[in-house]
């Protein structure tokens, strides 16, 4: 940045030049704090926040981030449980994107909540190139990826976040069809289970 920042020649072509090679350079080190930071996160996740909350309202407010790309289908009696709204809301955005990305004919990806039973129902759907079968078994294995610029680590964090609140998560997939995550969360401390 400073090269570019002091360069004062008359030579066009080698301004454009280190201001492209700045820009790289800067994408490089922004991908690798990112790197680092999930390298980190994987290796010592902080303790959970729990709080009341709906995750009608994270739905929603992904809906907002990824706006035109998401179709919600929302329980709207869906109950409140305690659960930590910054680490889901990370868990979504990451399969959301996983799901922009797996897509490049730009189809919505679908949200759906729904409560069944004693149970919470989260669904992120997507009509992209799907998973093989042989990949649909590593899915969530630390440090496997199919991308090129992946660190295998986004669904193997999501799982872990899931998994700390006591839920689980699964895909169904099939090459060419799309996949469907789905996460189940328990309604622990409903008057039901009191």
């Amino acid at each position: 940045q400073q090269l570019v920042d002091t360069y004062d020649g008359p030579d066009e072509d080698y301004r454009t030049l280190l201001t492209e090679c700045a820009q790289i350079i800067n994408e490089e080190i922004g991908s690798l704090r990112h790197l680092v930071s999930e390298f980190s996160e994987f290796g010592r996740m902080p303790e959970l926040q729990l709080e009341m909350a709906n995750l009608n309202d994270v739905m929603r407010e992904i809906n907002t981030l990824y706006s035109g790309r998401v179709k919600l289908s929302i329980d709207e009696n869906l109950p409140e449980f305690e659960f930590d709204y910054d680490r889901l809301r990370r868990v979504l955005i990451n399969l959301v994107e996983n799901a922009v990305q797996a897509d490049p004919s730009n189809r919505p990806v679908r949200l759906e909540s729904k409560q069944l039973d004693n149970k919470i129902l989260l669904s992120v759907l997507d009509q992209g190139e799907g998973i093989s079968a042989e990949n649909l078994r590593k899915i969530f294995e630390p440090y496997f990826s199919t991308k090129e610029s992946g660190t295998g680590l986004g669904l193997a964090i999501s799982r872990l976040i899931v998994e700390e609140h006591g839920g689980t998560i699964r895909v169904q997939s099939e090459a060419g069809k799309g996949s469907n995550f789905i996460l189940e969360f328990p309604l622990k401390g409903s008057e039901k289970n009191e």
